[in-house]
């Protein structure tokens, strides 16, 4: 006897959708991470909103089996499956997202702070060689002021006369 459970190639869970659809809910999950971005939400605010959503769907499917009597114990755990399956390709895109534009966003903010801090340099640079070298004039007397010497000379000129 064949196993039922047997099949030929990788498992759905685990290789993800290949379909188009997969595709585009993958887009429309990045779609909705770049959103809650720019909104400003938070990882754990997405990933609480992704929670919230698999609640969502797990509530509908035990409302239809409740009211469907055709749905049995096996087809609610295979719904449960296909809703963690559906909410993980939803919440991995969009999560990675979230990431890549903070990412990306502190990448910017970096980049902002070297450029800054490598002009902050070149200009402390200049104003210490700018201190030096006015510094260094004014320790070099270039002339003797005469009005100086005169001073000095009557100064001590009338030391001696007193």
């Amino acid at each position: 006897m064949k196993d039922s459970h047997a099949h030929s190639g990788p498992d759905q869970h685990t290789r993800g959708p290949s379909c188009k659809a997969g595709t585009a809910i993958e887009r429309d999950a990045r779609t909705h991470g770049k959103v809650r971005w720019q909104q400003g939400y938070r990882i754990d605010e997405l990933v609480h909103e992704l929670d919230l959503f698999r609640q969502v769907l797990a509530d509908a499917a035990g409302t239809f089996a409740e009211s469907n009597d055709a749905f049995t114990r096996r087809h609610e755990g295979r719904a449960r499956r296909l809703i963690d399956e559906a909410v993980g390709v939803v919440t991995f895109p969009s999560v990675r997202e979230v990431v890549t534009e903070r990412d990306r966003k502190i990448d910017e903010y970096t980049g902002s702070l070297e450029r800054a801090n490598h002009e902050l340099t070149l200009k402390q640079r200049l104003v210490s060689d700018l201190y030096r070298h006015r510094t260094t004039k004014r320790d070099i007397p270039t002339e003797v002021d005469p009005d100086v010497s005169g001073a000095s000379g009557r100064l001590g000129g009338d030391m001696r006369s007193s």
